[in-house]
């Protein structure tokens, strides 16, 4: 896993493959949106009420390896993923570099509850998602975009 900083926080924008395939064989979309809280017991509540309230979790908690965050993972009723997280790692903008990771988690991020119906339902989708045309943003799709 590739991860570029955007903010104070490592993995604005992470790009991956999965199991040596690269991600651009399922089609593009944003995977997931992460969301920082200020203490621990404000994750493990928001945890503990998401699976009061029957939200998918789809993956449970663990620490990633670019930024030692704890989080987990939900998806909403719209089948959009999100993520809650705690304490990452703050960079320095003017030292921190690009960096490669093995894996996204240290520990946990396993998913939770999933059926082998549910990963070919996740199946499915990625490889209907190929027949689809793409849609790009020009601005966007060229070198890079300055600073200032």
């Amino acid at each position: 896993m590739t991860t570029v900083a955007l903010t104070e926080h490592t993995a604005s924008i992470a790009a991956t493959t999965v199991k040596r395939l690269p991600l651009k064989l399922i089609r593009s979309r944003i995977q997931h949106l992460n969301i920082q809280v200020a203490d621990l017991d404000d994750m493990s509540s928001a945890y503990r009420r998401a699976k009061r309230l029957s939200f998918d979790i789809t993956l449970c908690v663990g620490q990633h390896t670019n930024d030692n965050d704890l989080s987990f993972y939900a998806t909403t009723p719209t089948r959009f993923e999100w993520e809650l997280g705690w304490n990452p790692t703050v960079i320095d903008e003017t030292t921190w570099q690009p960096s490669t990771h093995q894996g996204i988690s240290i520990w946990g991020h396993t998913p939770e509850g999933q059926t082998n119906i549910d990963e070919l339902h996740q199946f499915r989708l990625g490889a209907t998602s190929r027949l689809h045309r793409e849609d790009t943003v020009p601005a966007l799709s060229g070198p890079g975009i300055a600073d200032n």
